[in-house]
């Protein structure tokens, strides 16, 4: 007698979050955070669901995105510190001349 054992593997969909830096026309650089950036880009510039503050400012690009799998407290509060930050220490940030750690 034969028992044919079948297990449906299924891969759990992991959730990422992402901090992301859009730049404005004029040079304004947004912070913000998402589970899929091209598409809150995409919304940012439509005008719908985009932040407030980018109205005026439109059209926006992606200039940066990190990947903070499993986590959108760790994502948020690394958010938080990219924020902090006036507009020539983010620039040095997206150049990689001005490191931040990513909070535990």
């Amino acid at each position: 007698m034969t028992i044919n054992h079948h297990y449906e593997v299924t891969r759990s969909k992991v959730k990422s979050f992402f901090v992301y830096v859009v730049k404005t026309t004029r040079g304004y650089l947004y912070t913000g955070i998402s589970s899929d950036p091209t598409r809150r880009v995409e919304e940012h510039n439509s005008g719908k669901r985009g932040a407030k503050c980018l109205r005026g400012q439109r059209p926006v690009r992606l200039v940066w995105q990190l990947d903070i799998p499993l986590s959108k407290s760790r994502a948020l509060k690394f958010e938080a510190q990219i924020k902090k930050l006036n507009h020539i220490n983010k620039l040095l940030f997206l150049m990689g001349d001005l490191p931040i750690r990513i909070p535990e």
